[in-house]
This record gives C-alpha cells, structure tokens and sequence, in this order.
C-alpha cells in the first residue's frame, strides 16, 4: 500500500514537472512573439564594449549602459561599438608655411566617446572623420614650416592632434592617439617668379 502510494505520489510530481515546463516554454514562445508589441517591452543586451542608443521615432530616449536593456514598444536600439578603431594615411603630400613639400605619413586611433551624438550627427561618421583628418593635416601643414615637420614630427602630430580633436567631437568621436611615422622633403613649391627659397631663408625656423 505505501509503495503504491509512493508511485502515485511520485508520478503527479513528474506530472506536474512536466506541465510546468511545458508552460514555461509556452511563455518562452508567448513572450518571443509578443516582446516589443503592445505594452510587453523587449529585452535587449549590450555587451560590456558597446552603448546602446535608444531612439523612438527620430528622439534619442536614452543611452543603455552595458547590460541589460528593456526597450518599450515603438522604441528601437542601435547598438554602437565603443571600441578604438585605426585610420592611416600614407605618402600624402603637404605644403608648410614656407612653401616646401613634404610626405607625410601618419596614424590615428579614435573611438565613439558619445553614442548619441554619433548616431545622430552623420549617417557616415566614420567617412566624414577620416575627411577631417585630411582637412586638418592640409590646413595644420600650412601653418608650419617644412623643415619643423620634418624634424621634429612629435610636435607637428600635437598641433594636428589639437586641430582635430574639436571636429571628431563634432562627431561623437575622442581621439585616443595620433603618431606621425613619416615626414619626408620632397623639394620646394615653385614661385610664379621662378624663384625658389632655399634652406637659409628658414634656417630661423628649424627646431633644435
């Protein structure tokens, strides 16, 4: 009699087991379906390198700290990488203050330092911050005499490092690192008289 009482007992456990997973997984399935539509919010998760930027329709509602996120009906998250990534420019030719020409080679680190702000301020920002990085050598180069470039490079990547910094935080951007690894003279920009300067005319500007 107890053993039969004891199968019986038994086997409404494993019933009852069962029809308890069967529930759960029919709440899995409910939920997949209904998660993100009507009021049931979407869980999301952001992995430790990334941010999530929360937008409903053209608003950013929030940005999602690694983690989980729960993300409200007619809401969307963009998942932005916050690691750094890399940018080289090799052999491009620029012109100093003193109209001499030189190669440069450099290299740029930057990541996302505001996921808003980069989700919002260019549907390429990626390509719009490697323009301002040709930008701000052609420009920076100008106000620099060659043999200074060439020289002493470290100091030229600083002065470009600080003329770029604002326009990448236009663009949600920090940049991390800037290394020239190349600066070569190529020769002087010719005058329309014919005349071309010549290293005594900037021996006042070359850096010790």
């Amino acid at each position: 009699m107890a053993m039969v009482l004891l199968e019986s007992v038994s086997e409404i456990v494993a019933g009852v087991a069962v029809e308890v997973g069967l529930l759960v997984m029919v709440a899995g399935v409910v939920y997949r379906f209904l998660s993100g539509r009507f009021l049931i919010p979407k869980r999301e998760m952001v992995l430790p390198n990334q941010r999530g930027v929360i937008v409903e329709g053209d608003r950013i509602v929030r940005i999602a700290e690694p983690g989980t996120a729960w993300v409200r009906p007619k809401q969307h998250i963009i998942l932005c990488d916050m690691r750094v990534r890399p940018i080289q420019l090799a052999g491009v030719e620029v012109i100093g203050a003193d109209n001499g020409i030189v190669r440069v080679s450099l290299t740029v680190e930057y990541r996302i330092a505001d996921a808003g702000v980069y989700y919002t301020r260019s549907t390429n920002a990626n390509d719009a911050l490697f323009v301002q990085v040709r930008r701000a050598l052609i420009v920076t180069a100008r106000q620099h005499a060659s043999a200074n470039i060439v020289l002493a490079p470290s100091s030229f990547a600083t002065a470009l490092l600080d003329a770029l910094s604002p326009e990448a935080a236009r663009l949600g951007f920090e940049v991390t690192d800037l290394q020239v690894v190349e600066a070569i003279s190529l020769g002087w920009l010719r005058h329309a008289g014919g005349n071309l300067p010549g290293p005594e005319d900037i021996s006042g500007a070359l850096v010790h």
